[in-house]
């Protein structure tokens, strides 16, 4: 272990964006169960519409969330606080990659909104091989580590040898900078965004014998 010098290495890849991920969550309650399964069944129908005509693959949605459960408050009836039941409530969370076309991006937003459906949704601009990227994070790191070492081991006047163990860093970053929210109370708008690079970072640790 004395003989020896441990560096981490960082790697940064950035990349500009090649696809739009859309994250969208539709809410519906009632008193009733079945008057709230079919206003959720009426709202997804309607939605689903929405994104078919703007010329969207309806397959190409997935739902990666359902709930279906009961809806309680806490009120305070002068002395002391109860629950009340207010109805039932079904939610689900629904995920759609698209190309990287702001004028389809736009043309969906003003569908949603023509169907009168408009769930609480976010774009995220992102990288479609994330892998690759991480891959190549990686090697940036490594590369990094190789060059610390060297000047660390110049500075000191010492010599490198061979690599004793090298161990990857779990803490996998991926940074998106271009996220957009979109309320539910909303209305056909005009994609004026200019989306920033996404950085992907990867750390590794790397120990160097010392001659």
């Amino acid at each position: 272990m004395d003989n020896a010098i441990r560096v981490e290495g960082k790697g940064t890849v950035r990349r500009n964006p090649d696809v739009i991920q859309l994250t969208f969550n539709l809410k519906f309650e009632d008193e009733k169960y079945q008057k709230a399964l079919d206003l959720y069944n009426e709202g997804y129908e309607k939605f689903i519409g929405a994104v078919t005509e703007a010329g969207l693959n309806k397959d190409e949605m997935k739902t990666t969330n359902l709930h279906v459960g009961t809806h309680y408050e806490q009120e305070h009836d002068g002395r002391n606080y109860r629950s009340v039941f207010k109805g039932y409530l079904i939610t689900s969370s629904l995920y759609l990659e698209m190309p990287m076309d702001l004028s389809l991006l736009s043309k969906v937003v003003e569908k949603i909104a023509e169907r009168g459906t408009t769930p609480e949704f976010t774009i995220t601009f992102g990288i479609k091989d994330e892998d690759r990227e991480l891959d190549e994070a990686l090697r940036e790191a490594a590369l990094d580590a190789k060059k610390k070492a060297s000047v660390l081991a110049e500075a000191m006047g010492l010599t490198l040898g061979h690599v004793k163990s090298v161990v990857a860093v779990s803490e996998d970053s991926i940074i998106y900078h271009s996220r957009v929210e979109m309320p539910r109370e909303m209305k056909a708008m005009d994609m004026d965004i200019s989306p920033r690079e996404v950085e992907i970072e990867r750390k590794v640790e790397v120990m160097f014998e010392i001659l």
